[in-house]
């Protein structure tokens, strides 16, 4: 009697693309053990995961749809109702359309609402402890009160980070209170080689909420064509992935999948990006010069690079203070930068751990 292949859910939040671009190792992973993957995920997510893994079984639900504008802080409380109806449609999901569907095992990057009682579920995150803006300090205690209630209704949460002082989330994901479910199993990324490049060449990966991506895109562009410099623009929006030549200097990819990104890495010298926690992971295997622009209010990658800055791994530019021409004629202009040193990810063993459990 042939016995039927373990289906997994594997459900990454859709606030940018970094949560979809690191669940791309624990989805090859998972098919390496010969797990059926349902990708649970909407919009330019599910877009961007189709084009990684067109084979896959893809399954539609909703997630938060913030609408940013420039005050990041205040758009967060003015629509954190929508906090709340993402998790009741994830909780829904959860009791009426699991057994529909056959799984016997979730993954769940940073969607609160996607635990199970019955079956094993997993939280990825790379924060234990939520950063908020000083102007939300106040409610900082309840928020990370009730995230750590929800991180307890999962049967393990996978803290994406070395466990070491030496680490990359810094107090993001080493509170002073650590729940017992929590096991770190150090950083992931879908890159696995170093970019050995170091020529001048410049690539930006541009991502994150409307308006500060189009604006931080506009200034690249214009001081490019003000200062005759090269640049490679990686845009983050929906779209295909094909090449368009704005001029002799600029080249534009609305988005681009991992091969074609690695490419990209590996012509270029150095990297225009911002201050994820995705991004991090990447540089941590890639190797490659970077300068990391925070977007501007949102405080998780406003900490991250704050916390960089003060041990030296990566040059940090603040986008009011960002001058393409600089970073182009001064070749020293890294002379002081270093890479933190890391141990091996378990992610393999983690995940393997996690299948041998699933009934």
């Amino acid at each position: 009697m042939m016995l039927k292949n373990k289906r997994v859910i594997v459900a990454p939040l859709n606030w940018g693309l970094g949560h979809a671009t690191r669940c791309i190792p624990i989805i090859n992973e998972l098919l390496k053990n010969n797990v059926e993957v349902v990708i649970v995920a909407n919009n330019q997510t599910e877009e961007f995961l189709k084009t990684e893994f067109p084979k896959l079984e893809f399954y539609k639900l909703s997630g938060i749809n913030f609408s940013y504008g420039r005050n990041i802080p205040k758009a967060i409380i003015f629509q954190f109702y929508k906090l709340i109806k993402s998790f009741l449609v994830e909780r829904n999901f959860i009791i009426n359309v699991i057994p529909q569907l056959n799984i016997q095992g979730i993954i769940s990057d940073g969607r609160f609402g996607l635990y199970s009682n019955s079956i094993p579920s997993i939280y990825l995150t790379h924060q234990l402890h939520i950063e908020v803006p000083t102007s939300l300090k106040f409610i900082s205690p309840l928020l990370n009160y009730f995230h750590r209630i929800i991180i307890n209704q999962f049967t393990k949460c996978l803290v994406l980070d070395s466990k070491s002082e030496n680490n990359l989330s810094g107090k993001l994901g080493h509170p002073a209170n650590i729940p017992k479910n929590v096991n770190y199993i150090g950083p992931i990324t879908r890159f696995k080689h170093k970019s050995k490049n170091n020529n001048k060449n410049i690539l930006a990966i541009l991502s994150g909420p409307e308006p500060h991506r189009t604006e931080f895109e506009l200034s690249l562009i214009h001081q490019s064509i003000e200062n005759n410099i090269p640049i490679t623009i990686v845009r983050g929006i929906k779209g295909n992935e094909e090449c368009y030549n704005l001029n002799d200097n600029i080249k534009l990819y609305n988005n681009s999948n991992t091969v074609v990104l690695k490419k990209l890495l590996d012509d270029s010298g150095i990297l225009i990006s911002r201050s994820g926690y995705s991004t991090l992971m990447d540089l941590n295997v890639t190797k490659k010069k970077a300068i990391l622009v925070p977007t501007p209010g949102q405080s998780e990658q406003e900490y991250l690079a704050a916390y960089h800055k003060s041990v030296n791994n990566y040059l940090i530019v603040n986008k009011n203070e960002f001058d393409l021409k600089y970073i182009f004629s001064k070749t020293n202009v890294f002379s002081n930068y270093k890479f933190p040193k890391l141990p091996v990810s378990e992610l393999r063993q983690t995940l393997k751990d996690f299948i041998n459990q699933l009934i």
